[in-house]
């Protein structure tokens, strides 16, 4: 397939995905009315508004409207179904990619921008999150799902090898490391806020105004440069009158793999640091620019503040640095007469096409943020790549880290082992005394709660989780004594946990297990391989058995019927949180605080 130089000068086709089932729909269709009577000749835009309110159907626009166009309803596409659409689904999105490629004419050559809005969360689950009346929301690896399919779409419908121009985050915290490594395949730029976005989202008319008027084509870098200076500058207004910061960049994302080097380098460094220097990068991390909760770091002042604690990685940290710092770009983007040579310089240049900040509070921001808890490490971090093992290996020393860092519990033990599941053969015979085996690690432990909690499920007649429960609850009650001990690797048949927290885990299994649909599941992926998934992640984390219950709840079932999300009531209002020591509220502490259990008395 032929190829899209880039400095040719073609139409743009915008694609707007607006989350909107939640507390932004307002300001959503008033982004929409900031498109109408806008003049372009060329270049299109397409938008899908999923807005908040049960029973109000998805709605889509398409601008230039036709003649006589006024109203933002003249705009509306009327060919649509009007349903409800979840729109964190990967379904969704890519349905929607594919209706906004019929708005590309076969016989012209144009530019692609998908744009994503609504809230963001960063690396973690929560990505156009808070869908009020679904129980989805689009994680990152689902993202990566959904573009994977929309980009055959792109190519078949443009005959050329290519991938979406720029890939826009109209959301909060979407300026990683993480997110960009998981999206680089698919998308040439990156433009997204390394902190939170106000309500008004993007200035699109001021946008528009600069970049798509009539007759203006510009290349894919002149576009994301236009959108992050127009950002800046009309937020900074929101400085001046309301002490509100903002902060945009955008992302070369064939530029990243110089950076994920160097940031290998250093991590392998970090790895041998001592007792004495994980103290002192804590120092740099608390001066280095953080968002959300202090979790994330831009990356760039955290390698400005580590030499000044620990000299010795000073030439790791510069190169770092290095890879980020896009004051030398102009020269390298000059052209020589030699393409060879050309080719070579763009390689050289930053992963940072252009960043921009206003007001204090995110004054040292300079494009690109990390994962850096203080406490706690996600347990699904691990699966991303940029902090797998095959890659930077940045989630083995986080663990490492906070595991030094980690002040010594007063009283109770942190993360106990958790007891072995005890199991009662359904025969008439008496069973077997289990030969001696070696003790069973925490995921072997869940995996045979899982399985009694199935076992149950069967004896209950399967369908009703009601009678499932009712069971559960019954042979535990009429269990009068501990039954012999099984080891995970052989639960034909179980009804009965020996201890509370068994119980407590194995009546989570049951609802997930006897009512699926009810619950926030992608349909493409077996429940057997979801729960083993969760499983691993709640067998690897810093949690005592005791908050496990929950945990399946809040990773597994993440329902609002059943768990309350962490950002009900507000974007991000951390007035609501309590100091608890679920996973959940040491997510964004600071102090880190071993999560026992205990009480203490002086004198």
């Amino acid at each position: 397939m032929a190829t899209l130089q880039p400095d040719d000068r073609v139409p743009w086709l915008t694609m707007l995905y607006l989350a909107g089932d939640n507390k932004l729909t307002e300001e959503m269709v008033l982004a929409l009315q900031d498109l109408v009577g806008h003049p372009m000749t060329e270049s299109k835009i397409v938008a899908q508004l999923d807005p908040s309110g049960v029973g109000l159907e998805t709605q889509r626009y398409v601008f230039p409207g036709p003649p006589g166009a006024k109203t933002l309803d003249d705009h509306r596409d009327t060919t649509f179904d009007p349903v409800e659409v979840d729109t964190g689904s990967v379904e969704s999105l890519t349905d929607f990619v594919n209706w906004a490629l019929s708005y590309a004419p076969i016989e012209k050559k144009m530019r692609f921008m998908l744009v994503l809005s609504g809230h963001g969360g960063g690396h973690s689950a929560d990505f156009l999150m808070k869908d009020e009346n679904a129980q989805n929301a689009l994680s990152i690896p689902e993202l990566r799902e959904a573009l994977t399919r929309s980009l055959p779409m792109l190519q078949a419908r443009t005959s050329l090898d290519r991938k979406f121009d720029i890939l826009g985050f109209d959301a909060c915290f979407m300026s990683m490391g993480e997110v960009a490594l998981e999206v680089r395949d698919y998308a040439t730029i990156l433009v997204g806020a390394e902190g939170m976005e106000p309500e008004f989202g993007w200035p699109y008319r001021r946008i528009l105004a600069k970049s798509m008027g009539s007759g203006q084509h510009p290349t894919a870098d002149e576009l994301a440069c236009d959108i992050v200076g127009e950002y800046v500058t009309h937020f900074s207004d929101y400085d001046r009158a309301a002490g509100k910061s903002t902060d945009l960049s955008a992302i070369r994302l064939e530029n990243l793999q110089p950076l994920v080097d160097a940031f290998t380098y250093l991590v392998a460094d970090l790895q041998g640091l001592t007792d004495k220097e994980h103290e002192q990068l804590v120092l740099a991390h608390w001066y280095a620019q953080t968002y959300k909760f202090d979790q994330y770091v831009d990356l760039r002042d955290l390698c400005t503040q580590i030499p000044d604690k620990i000299p010795r990685l000073a030439a790791r940290c510069k190169a770092v640095g290095d890879a980020l710092d896009p004051s030398g770009d102009a020269e390298l983007s000059k052209p020589t007469g030699d393409k060879a040579l050309d080719a070579a310089n763009a390689k050289k240049r930053s992963c940072v096409l252009k960043t921009g900040c206003s007001g204090f509070a995110y004054q040292h921001s300079y494009g690109l943020s990390i994962y850096f808890p203080w406490a706690y490490v996600s347990p699904e971090y691990q699966e991303l790549q940029f902090a797998n093992a095959n890659t930077t290996k940045w989630c083995d020393f986080l663990k490492i880290h906070i595991q030094k860092t980690q002040r010594k519990a007063r009283f109770g033990k942190a993360v106990p082992a958790f007891s072995a599941p005890a199991f009662t053969a359904p025969h008439t015979a008496a069973p077997a005394v289990a030969a001696a085996a070696a003790e069973p690690t925490r995921f072997d432990r869940l995996m045979a709660v899982k399985e009694m909690a199935r076992a149950t499920l069967a004896q209950a007649g399967g369908g009703s989780g009601r009678r499932a429960m009712a069971s559960s609850r019954a042979a535990s009650a009429s269990s009068t004594t501990s039954p012999p001990t099984a080891t995970a690797a052989a639960p034909t048949a179980a009804v009965a946990a020996s201890t509370a927290v068994e119980r407590a885990i194995k009546q989570q299994f049951l609802k997930v297990l006897s009512s699926p649909s009810s619950h926030r599941l992608d349909a493409s992926v077996d429940i057997d391989t979801r729960l083993k998934q969760v499983i691993k992640f709640l067998a690897e984390a810093d949690i005592l058995d005791e908050d496990i219950p929950r945990e399946i709840g809040r990773r597994f079932v993440r329902s609002s019927a059943v768990v309350k999300g962490r950002y009900d009531d507000s974007k991000y209002d951390d007035s609501k949180y309590d100091q608890s020591r679920s996973p959940e509220d040491r997510e964004h502490a600071i102090k880190n605080l071993a999560p026992t259990i205990g009480k203490a008395f002086l004198p």
